[in-house]
């Protein structure tokens, strides 16, 4: 049989065609079958069969074999893996409401769809080149799955695999909301009470937050309560404004598919308003005083006709008007004159009867003015007096070391009694702070005042060169600072020196000169009531020293356009706070002077420059001394 011949002769399957071709060039001579088919799913699918000889009638029959051949073999080629459209694990699923899916890849005879899980598979169907499932998922607290299956017959070989999905569902079933807020409201204390509700889906598994919130609530109060929304776009919390009537609250959520969850209730206790704040008129008394007091408290009559006021007073104190007349809210008392009293009131009604709100009226010992008058400085001799004493007092007075310090005291008399304390001072050398007490009391009670005072002389302590407590008589030549402490004495020291310093109160900066130079002395003056105290500090200078620090200038910003620091720097850290500035000048670059600082030295100076015209200018500073140049640039504002 020719060629032509063979290309004549038509499969038995009218849907599929042979092709005959030669056989490669390598092969025994023969034609090849080539059987074909279109597949909508996977497109066009061959399969190659090579078949050799030289004899016709043998090529026939060969031919007839190959055409039963290919209808053995399946008419499908390989598929990708099965999809889903829309993909279900991606978002919750909505039970109770038939959801309709695609799948993609799936072979007729070859892919079956398994029970749901957690579902009902209600209807299927082929829907253009794809084939639907629609699903109605259960209302539970567990996930839903979906299984395709792929059948193990040969002829399914080619067919995409069997493949799984777990489907989250969007469930409330057999939930109910948290819900929180108060469990007691006042009867008649009118103001809302916030409620708040939470809710969280059953489920899970999906790419959503897990869990997945309810954001939809709604309320339920008696009809004669109000609610308002404490945010319009959020309904998971009220503010609920009752009456004086029973009810109870409650709230359930909708899930996202828009059934409602179980319901919350809380039936919050309705509790009798403590009558506070009571009005008291006075609020205390003064020893022996016995004037009425008034008390009033908030009168809910209006609100309440049946309510009782139970007032009640301390042993001594007496209720002198009728509590049950027209105003029930409203009660005179007379106090004894001499004790504390306590007055309590309680409200009843409606069945309920509040806790007591229950107010102290205090008896003060009259010594609120009471003062210690005398000399804050005592040189020999002075006297002490308390002032402003209510009659019938009885006073003591006691002299101590101040802060409680044990050791005697350099008075003739340390104690005594009487308003009036004359103290005479029996060591004319003695330095240091005292306290003088005067303890008042009556009937009511007591009272102690008190007043410190400093005798003698001042008295320098704690000196510190550099900051360390030990004062040499040498130093290394450079910039140093001496601070003292005094007791008794002003807050500033007077300082004395031929050396170059500058004072500031109760610290003296100073520059040691050189080694050879002259020593020098530093003194010290404080001065009070009883006379002045002095101390001397001789200083040499100190040969073998390094190198004296060097002073210099820091600028920052800088560029600057609003504020710039300048400040003074040392190359010796330790000593970086001694670099005062003591001159400044700032320059443009015609030379001209633009501003001039000249104060007290001190290291920092924070200066405004947002009225100093843009461009770049020269700061020359003495700093101890030392004279120092720098470069400023002042930027544009923005």
């Amino acid at each position: 049989m020719d060629t032509a011949g063979l290309r004549r002769l038509k499969s038995p399957v009218q849907s599929r065609s042979l092709r005959f071709f030669p056989p490669p060039a390598n092969h025994l001579p023969g034609y090849v079958v080539f059987p074909e088919r279109h597949d909508p799913n996977a497109g066009r699918v061959r399969r190659i069969l090579y078949i050799w000889t030289s004899n016709p009638l043998r090529m026939k029959q060969i031919y007839t074999l190959a055409v039963l051949f290919s209808l053995l073999l399946p008419s499908r080629g390989y598929a990708q893996s099965l999809g889903i459209s829309p993909d279900p694990t991606v978002h919750v699923q909505c039970p109770d409401i038939p959801q309709a899916y695609q799948i993609s890849a799936w072979v007729e005879g070859c892919h079956s769809v398994g029970p749901p899980v957690n579902g009902t598979l209600i209807e299927e169907k082929k829907v253009g080149l794809k084939h639907q499932i629609t699903i109605r998922w259960n209302d539970s607290a567990d996930p839903g799955g979906l299984t395709i299956r792929r059948s193990d017959s040969l002829n399914c070989s080619g067919a995409a695999s069997g493949k799984s999905w777990e489907i989250p569902i969007a469930s409330v079933a057999g939930l109910t909301p948290d819900l929180t807020g108060p469990l007691q409201i006042p009867l008649l204390s009118f103001v809302t009470n916030r409620y708040s509700a939470s809710l969280l889906h059953h489920q899970r598994g999906s790419m959503d937050p897990d869990p997945y919130p309810v954001t939809k609530f709604e309320w339920e109060v008696p009809q004669s309560w109000n609610i308002f929304l404490v945010d319009f776009n959020n309904s998971a919390a009220v503010n609920v404004f009752a009456d004086t009537s029973e009810g109870c609250i409650k709230v359930r959520g909708q899930r996202a598919c828009g059934v409602m969850s179980e319901w919350t209730t809380i039936c919050p206790e309705r509790v009798m308003d403590v009558p506070c704040p009571i009005f008291i008129f006075p609020n205390s008394l003064v020893c022996g005083d016995r004037q009425n007091i008034f008390a009033n408290a908030p009168d809910f009559s209006f609100i309440m006709p049946d309510a009782i006021y139970d007032w009640h007073v301390s042993d001594g104190w007496e209720i002198i008007s009728d509590t049950f007349s027209a105003n029930k809210a409203f009660v005179i008392i007379k106090p004894d004159g001499l004790h504390n009293g306590t007055i309590s009131a309680t409200l009843s009604g409606k069945g309920k009867t509040s806790e007591p709100c229950v107010v102290t009226i205090p008896y003060l010992s009259d010594f609120a003015d009471s003062q210690v008058q005398g000399p804050d400085e005592l040189c020999s001799s002075g006297s002490y007096y308390l002032t402003d004493l209510p009659p019938n007092a009885t006073i003591h007075w006691e002299v101590t070391n101040f802060d409680g310090a044990p050791g005697p005291v350099p008075f003739a008399q340390t104690s005594g009694s009487g308003f009036i304390a004359n103290l005479e001072l029996t060591d004319p050398d003695a330095q240091g702070y005292y306290v003088i007490a005067f303890t008042a009391s009556d009937v009511c009670g007591e009272a102690v005042k008190q007043k410190k005072f400093y005798v003698g002389k001042p008295r320098f302590y704690s000196a510190k060169i550099d900051g360390a407590t030990a004062v040499p008589q040498t130093l290394c030549p450079g910039n140093h600072r001496l601070e003292m402490s005094v007791f008794g004495g002003g807050d500033c020291i007077e300082w004395s020196t031929n050396m170059q310093g500058y004072a500031n109160c109760r610290r003296f900066d100073f520059w040691m000169p050189d080694a050879g130079s002259d020593c020098s002395e530093l003194l010290a003056v404080s001065t009070n009531a009883c006379g002045s105290t002095e101390q001397t500090f001789p200083f040499c200078p100190q040969t073998g020293c390094p190198d004296s620090q060097t002073f210099g200038l820091l600028v920052s910003p800088n560029p600057a356009n609003f504020v710039v620091v300048i400040e003074g720097t040392s190359s010796d850290e330790s000593k970086s706070d001694l670099a005062l500035i003591e001159v400044l000048n700032i320059y443009n670059s015609l030379g001209q002077l633009v501003y001039s600082w000249n104060d007290a030295p001190r290291q920092r100076i924070v200066l405004p420059v947002d009225k100093i015209p843009i461009g770049t200018y020269i700061i020359q500073a003495s700093v101890w001394g030392t004279r120092v140049a720098r470069q400023l640039a002042i930027s544009p504002r923005y």
